[in-house]
Formats: C-alpha cells, structure tokens, sequence
C-alpha cells in the first residue's frame, strides 16, 4: 500500500478562464451589463420624450454590450480601448538627434588617426620573451578547447 497515495491532488486545467458568477456571465461582464442598465435606467426618468430617450440610451447599451462580449484578436475590447488611448497620447513622429560633438569626434578619427603612442626600443630577449608568452597562450587555449595534438 502506498502511503503518498492520498497526497495526489488535482492540477488546474483551464486557468485561464475566469469563473462564471451568474448564470454565463463573469464578474466582469456582470458588472459592464449592470452599469450600462443603471445608466440607462437614470435615463429613462431624466427624459420624457421616448424617441431621445432611445436615441441616447442605443449607444450607451452598445457599448457596455461591447465591453461584456466583444473580443478582438482573441483580446476584451477594453483592452483595444486602452490601446486606443495610449496610441493617441503617445507622439507619432520619432526623431534620432546626434550630437555634434560625436560627429566631429567621427570625422576627426577617419582623417586622421591619432597616434600618442611613442615608439618602444625591444631589444631581442625581450621579443623571445614576448613570442614565448605568445605561443604559451595559443597553447592554453588549444587544451582549453581540447584541439592539442
């Protein structure tokens, strides 16, 4: 008999679905539909004539039923609407401004190199030295890399 045998639980399968809080509806469609009806409701006593009222209250209707039930590519359509803003607040036309003084820096270096190094007497050990330590490291490097004969 297994004794972790009443440890196993089930894993979540669709996280990715919100809860259905009444009837098909979720919270948030719930609370989209039921503020668009209140809103609508208010209008209803404010005015009297019937043909305003249903020219005022239409759009009002269309869009909570927008916000409820309307996806685009797979998104709510809240979140189109905040795209939406965000795109006209944000500026369109995107400038690159170089600064002068890079520039001038660029063209100085390709007329003419600059050189400030003054030139270093070697006499022959210390070139033996130097190609030693050169061939040292291409060594190094050959077992690093497992190349080595």
């Amino acid at each position: 008999m297994c004794l972790f045998y009443s440890l196993q639980s089930q894993v979540p399968q669709f996280i990715e679905v919100e809860d259905k809080v009444v009837g098909p509806l979720t919270i948030k469609q719930t609370l989209y539909l039921a503020v668009g009806g209140l809103i609508i409701f208010a209008l209803w006593f404010l005015i009297d004539n019937l043909a305003l009222f249903i020219l005022a209250s239409l759009p009002i209707a269309l869009i909570s039923a927008g916000l409820a039930f309307l996806k685009i590519n797979g998104r709510p359509f809240v979140h189109f609407l905040f795209n939406i803003f965000g795109y006209t607040k944000t500026p369109k036309v995107m400038l690159w401004q170089r600064k002068a003084n890079a520039r001038k820096k660029v063209l100085k270096s390709k007329t003419k190199p600059e050189n400030n190094s003054q030139p270093i007497q070697i006499n022959n050990q210390q070139s033996l030295i130097i190609e030693q330590k050169r061939k040292s490291k291409i060594k190094d490097l050959a077992k690093a890399i497992d190349i080595s004969k």
